[in-house]
């Protein structure tokens, strides 16, 4: 009616999304409102009309969670008896839910009567755990280890080979169900298992049992492990060897406690590994990363520590390293240097002291893997017959010398797991023909049981 368009203020709504987001959640009861009124983002005063403050007491939804805003809580005793439990009781397994990560704090070891009982925030068929030492508190050589493994939670503790007490540290742990999955982040994995009474000690020539993947990596993979039993009620640790696409050695390690008068105790074990293929990436939402190195410079706690850079994390990550070679006879595990932060994890490759105090240790390789605090892992099963990730979509391990560059392809397609972050948005295909209208490429895929939307663009 005329052309001026000045107009007073009015409230605006808005929602945004990274482009071609799948919305995930479930649906809410509709007795009362799902939101209290305290937990309403409010807009700020201020002259800028987008800082939009929410407020902390969101509580979340029911949905599977990639970041759970409320991590396990961590309960701690000095009192020798005290297990520290992680209180989240498990919760039904999303479909596609085929691992979690966390931490815990240890206060003392387990020959003061110190041990974690984990609760799993998922039920699983056959999970195995591999978990590290994040800190250094105590200089005092020390491994973790994990045994009374279930379908809903293990028991995490530590131990010195001396069986001493041990300043309070931070533990990292990652749970996998067994199998050869693909994350949905572009990854394939695979999670297992291996029983065996070989054990290796100080001089001797390790010789492991064999272990196969199902198939073959494109590349060798970063293979982490850790004893998942504790039959011999005595110090010990695992060593995995000899690396290659097709699969590995390991057997448990005893190092220098071998070399006392005592007799070292060694029973049937059960060790838990997990074989990554390296690289960077996001898995619903959380990131991760994966690799190996061996830098050339000795490791041992005497000498210079191993550093892994983990720039992309925003807090310090959910970390475990393993040593995955046999270059030093005395034997030795992955245990953290006292650098730990959100972008670097320093290592040693850990001796113990019981026949001598020198710690002194060559070069050792050690694999990765680290993802953000708390996530839960989202994947496929991935079939056995060959390879599932073709050469051109593994990421690789940059030459330089740098231990941690890892650069993925940026040719890696995600699995048909429900992504939050697709790697290809949908196809804009254009005409200037009037009667032309646009279409997206993507045909519909069969519907996630909690995807409750998507958003996308299209140029007309």
């Amino acid at each position: 009616s005329d052309v001026e368009r000045g107009h007073v203020s009015e409230p605006f709504a808005w929602a945004s999304f990274d482009t071609g987001s799948v919305v995930f959640g479930e649906r809410t009861p509709t007795a009362s409102p799902s939101v209290s009124p305290s937990s309403l983002p409010t807009i700020s005063p201020s002259s800028s009309p987008t800082e939009v403050t929410p407020s902390p007491s969101v509580s979340p939804s029911s949905a599977p969670s990639n970041s759970p805003s409320s991590s396990p809580t961590k309960q701690h005793s000095d009192s020798p008896s005290a297990e520290p439990t992680l209180s989240s009781a498990p919760s039904e397994t999303p479909p596609n839910a085929i691992g979690e990560t966390g931490q815990v704090e240890l206060t003392d070891t387990i020959d003061l009567g110190v041990k974690a009982q984990i609760e799993f925030r998922h039920v699983y068929n056959d999970p195995v755990v591999v978990a590290f030492i994040n800190t250094r508190n105590g200089d005092a050589s020390v491994s973790p280890r994990v045994k009374d493994v279930t379908s809903t939670g293990c028991t995490i503790y530590m131990q010195e080979p001396d069986h001493q007490n041990h300043s309070p540290e931070t533990v990292s742990y990652i749970v996998a169900e067994k199998g050869r999955w693909e994350l949905s982040g572009g990854l394939t994995f695979e999670a297992g298992s291996h029983s065996t009474d070989r054990a290796r000690g100080k001089g001797m020539n390790f010789e492991g049992d064999p272990i196969s993947f199902s198939a073959s990596f494109q590349k060798n993979p970063a293979v982490l492990h850790t004893l998942n039993t504790n039959a011999n009620v005595d110090w010990m640790t695992s060593l995995a060897t000899s690396v290659t696409t097709g699969g590995f050695q390991i057997a448990q390690e005893y190092a220098e406690t071998s070399t006392l008068n005592d007799a070292v105790t060694i029973a049937t074990e059960t060790i838990g590994w997990i074989a990554f293929e390296t690289g960077t990436g996001i898995n619903s939402g959380n990131q991760f990363i994966i690799g190996y190195y061996d830098d050339g410079v000795s490791n041992g706690v005497d000498q210079t520590q191993f550093i892994i850079n983990l720039e992309g994390h925003e807090n310090p990550p959910d970390i475990v390293v393993a040593v995955i070679g046999e270059n030093g006879r005395d034997g030795s595990w992955a245990r953290g240097s006292g650098t730990y932060s959100s972008t670097n994890q320093g290592v040693y490759a850990e001796e113990d002291q019981r026949s001598d105090v020198e710690r002194g240790h060559v070069s050792e390789p050690f694999a990765w893997a680290s993802f953000d605090t708390g996530s839960v892992v989202f994947g496929e099963r991935t079939p056995t017959a060959s390879p599932s990730v073709s050469p051109s979509s593994l990421p690789t391990i940059s030459p330089s010398s740098s231990p941690t560059e890892v650069t993925p392809s940026p040719s890696v397609s995600p699995s048909s797991a429900p992504s939050n972050s697709p790697s290809s948005s949908p196809t804009k295909q254009h005409s200037d023909s009037p009667s032309a209208e646009p279409t997206l490429s993507s045909a519909p895929s069969e519907t996630p049981p909690n995807a409750i939307g998507e958003t996308g663009q299209v140029e007309l």
